[in-house]
């Protein structure tokens, strides 16, 4: 009996010891034992946590920044006086010319439009590709662009850029576009508007008319007002 005592004695240090060299942290907080917390709790060394934390709260505030720019569909916190006092200078063509026709094909969300054929109306193009990130997110705030002024002669057009059009019908799916939406030809029309960049707007007075070029995405409804005011 003594003998087995004993042996139970000794198993009891050898594996005490082998806990305290191996996880100390373990004898400072035996109820890990039995909770099963231990591998994720105690594997990571002090500098191992606190990095975890701040990747962590970096993957937080990226998916944050995402949902809030999804959701995010109020264009009229835009500054309209400082784009009237400044910004048309430089986002006007020098002259006011017609402006250039759209050369597109596979209208979605309507029958085919052209510029003639919106005379009267306010136009709005969006040069948009199905690769952009940004141009995805700009979603939202065209819809809502489309929800306070169409009613008020404003008609908003999606032109996707050749490259990656292919994708254009399953992009406006799953994003749920519902405004009209076309290919651009070769990148014809994109050529015409000077568009360099993407998500980028221009802005077609009701007499056909390009005033506004090259937008961002947080100058077009200040640029809308512009007109409506004219």
């Amino acid at each position: 009996m003594k003998m087995l005592l004993s042996f139970f004695v000794v198993f009891l240090i050898t594996v005490v010891g082998t806990i305290g060299f191996m996880k100390p942290e373990l004898l400072m907080n035996p109820e890990l034992l039995l909770t099963g917390e231990s591998e994720d709790t105690v594997m990571l060394t002090e500098a191992e946590a606190i990095e975890l934390k701040r990747e962590t709260a970096k993957a937080r505030a990226k998916r944050s920044k995402r949902r809030s720019s999804a959701n995010r569909a109020r264009p009229e916190e835009d500054d309209f006086d400082d784009f009237m006092n400044g910004t048309p200078k430089d986002k006007m063509p020098s002259k006011i010319l017609p402006a250039p026709s759209l050369d597109v094909s596979g209208w979605e969300n309507s029958a085919p439009l052209s510029i003639s054929s919106l005379r009267g109306k306010i136009v709005v193009l969006d040069f948009w590709a199905t690769w952009c990130g940004p141009c995805i997110d700009a979603i939202p705030h065209n819809d809502h662009l489309v929800q306070k002024y169409g009613n008020k002669g404003v008609v908003l057009i999606g032109v996707c850029t050749s490259k990656g059009a292919e994708r254009m019908s399953k992009v406006a799916k799953e994003n749920s576009i519902q405004y009209p939406i076309a290919k651009d030809i070769n990148r014809k029309t994109g050529k015409s508007y000077k568009i360099k960049a993407y998500p980028r707007y221009c802005v077609i007075d009701a007499n056909g008319n390009l005033r506004f070029e090259d937008l961002k995405k947080r100058e077009v409804e200040a640029a809308i007002k512009y007109l409506l005011k004219e």
